[in-house]
């Protein structure tokens, strides 16, 4: 026979009722836990949306710093202050006739 079934003939489990008291409290700490834990997944899923929302505006900045990064390379010529005057600022050159209809 192996060691356990020596062991469960030498001992009888016996069942004691417990207090009501100790049930509530059982069933109390069980439904804290449960809530706790619910309430941990939220923050976590929570958590992880705004980790992918920060990514996503990272990723946007990194395109835009390089971007402009390009744009201040460019902005050594004549031609490019001339682009960014007229895109931009709405500027024409000076020797240049500009007609507007209604």
């Amino acid at each position: 026979m192996s060691k356990i079934q020596d062991f469960l003939r030498n001992y009888k489990l016996v069942y004691q009722p417990t207090s009501p008291l100790v049930n509530v409290i059982v069933t109390a700490t069980i439904a804290l836990c449960t809530v706790t834990l619910i309430a941990l997944r939220m923050t976590q899923w929570d958590n992880q949306q705004e980790l992918a929302l920060l990514h996503s505006q990272a990723a946007a900045l990194e395109q835009e710093n390089a971007e402009l990064s390009d744009r201040i390379e460019m902005l050594g010529s004549v031609a490019s202050f001339r682009q960014i005057a007229a895109e931009e600022l709405g500027l024409v050159d000076p020797e240049t006739i500009v007609i507007e209809s209604d």
